[in-house]
């Protein structure tokens, strides 16, 4: 069975990390634990961000309550595709450019 995490985790490795995508031994079982693993932390996440908040307990209003949901939704969805499904292709680039960047920051400004 495929899941929407899976299914944008495999389309991704297939575009971006073909040749990381060619060595999986069994890509079916590879991108089901993804998907087990990206819907649990999902859940985890909007859980966390919506504890508490309830419009049956008086401690938030309908409005309010929806506003937060599809906060906590969209906060959760970034969360899990930065750290689990939209990885790098290249992760040592990316360290030195970030290395890079917090050093051109701390400098300040070139003025």
């Amino acid at each position: 069975m495929t899941g929407y995490w899976s299914t944008l985790a495999r389309q991704h490795w297939q575009r971006h990390l073909p040749e990381r995508y060619a060595v999986l031994k069994d890509p079916d079982a590879f991108f089901a634990a993804i998907d087990e693993d990206a819907t649990e932390r999902y859940a985890a996440i909007r859980d966390a961000h919506l504890a508490g908040a309830s419009p049956n307990n008086g401690t938030i209003t309908w409005p309010e309550f929806l506003d937060r949901l599809a906060w906590a939704n969209q906060t959760a969805r970034e969360i899990v595709e930065t750290d689990l499904i939209y990885i790098p292709g290249n992760t040592t680039s990316m360290d030195s450019r970030r290395i890079q960047e917090a050093e051109l920051a701390a400098k300040g400004p070139s003025w």
